[in-house]
């Protein structure tokens, strides 16, 4: 895996003057350049959307957050609580390194991670800030992924060292398990057990009640991300996407999208939606759940963001600066928005808006 892969976003926006003046019709800015695949980008005429503010809240978005009626954004050394109605900076908590996929695990407790070579792992209080915890990795261990939280532990890896089981309360490390080879895929847990991958193309299963050893299974390729939907495991890596039986590890299905997987697929409804990209135009997939079977691609930007659901459509970041809403039954392009840079965040919902980052510290609200 190549630094520039680990690497999340550098900084370079400039905003259009339409969104700067608050516009309320997306088609203003739909294009910096109409020419340009002009079929896929017009909106369709009934455009609801628009712009409710737009604020500059960091140096660069790495990863946004909803939760109650705030949104948390991460930046580099520092993640910042947003109010959802005026994107007012509400709190901020200062972090070592670049903010990594904060979650939520319950009402009380906040987990964050940051990168570099001098990982950390927070347990943060999010009514006032207070750290209540910190796991601190050793240099060169590389980077923490984000954990996967039951009441039973927080469970997480370092990425060229192990996993581990940590006590929710206090982060007293419970358990190790040995992975072996590089670890970028944050664990998951569903019906009683975790799930680690690796580098070398390994997914193993424990238990979490005793943390023993269920399955391991290697599905050709590199494990760059998991995820959870219809009763399968759907492990993501390179060019390539696998389903395999979360109770055996037995391999269902494999597609060959022969784009790289840069972000994490997102499942819904009896439909996976992979993103894949590289030099020259990425695309967005639309799978099958069942049997991996394509049911629609839309071809455009070079690298997506991770897919977000918003009601019957599809919303994806991309690396030539727009957020592209589409169709999710047929990947019709509903309408897009220039934000003229990367968007590497993906895009998040609450209630009826949608919250989009870009790499120059800017955040929208889109309604």
């Amino acid at each position: 895996m190549t630094a520039d892969r680990r690497t999340f976003v550098k900084k370079g926006l400039v905003t259009s003057v339409a969104l700067l003046a608050g516009c309320t019709d997306l088609r203003s800015v739909q294009s910096r350049d109409e020419n340009k695949d002009n079929e896929k980008s017009t909106p369709t005429p009934e455009n609801k959307y628009s712009v409710r503010w737009k604020k500059d809240v960091a140096k660069g978005v790495t990863t946004l957050l909803t939760y109650d009626s705030d949104i948390y954004v991460g930046d580099d050394g520092e993640l910042m609580k947003i109010n959802t109605e005026d994107g007012s900076t509400d709190q901020s908590y200062s972090v070592k390194g670049r903010v990594q996929s904060p979650i939520f695990a319950n009402d009380e407790l906040l987990y964050v991670t940051s990168s570099g070579d001098w990982g950390n792992l927070y347990a943060i209080n999010p009514k006032d800030g207070t750290k209540l915890w910190k796991y601190g990795s050793s240099y060169g261990k590389g980077n923490i992924t984000a954990p996967a939280v039951t009441g039973d532990g927080v469970f997480f890896a370092q990425e060229f060292s192990e996993g581990f089981a940590a006590d929710p309360n206090n982060g007293e490390i419970l358990n190790t398990f040995n992975i072996g080879g590089d670890i970028e895929a944050p664990p998951i847990t569903k019906n009683g057990a975790v799930y680690f991958g690796n580098e070398d193309g390994k997914v193993i299963s424990y238990d979490i009640s005793d943390y023993s050893n269920i399955w391991s299974s290697k599905p050709d390729s590199v494990v760059n991300s998991l995820s959870f939907g219809d009763d399968s495991l759907f492990v993501a890596g390179d060019e390539k996407i696998h389903s395999i039986n979360p109770g055996n590890g037995s391999k269902q299905w494999t597609v060959n999208i022969n784009k790289s997987i840069w972000s994490s697929p997102t499942v819904n409804d009896g439909v996976i939606y992979v993103p894949g990209g590289g030099l020259g135009r990425g695309s967005l997939y639309a799978l099958d759940t069942s049997d991996g079977s394509e049911l629609w691609r839309f071809d455009n930007a070079d690298r997506y963001s991770a897919p977000t659901i918003f009601h019957d459509e599809v919303c994806i970041g991309s690396d030539d600066g727009f957020m592209y809403v589409l169709d999710k039954n047929e990947g019709k392009l509903n309408w897009k928005i220039d934000a003229r840079a990367k968007i590497r965040a993906s895009p998040v919902v609450s209630e009826e808006s949608i919250f989009v980052g870009n790499v120059d510290g800017s955040l929208y609200r889109i309604e």
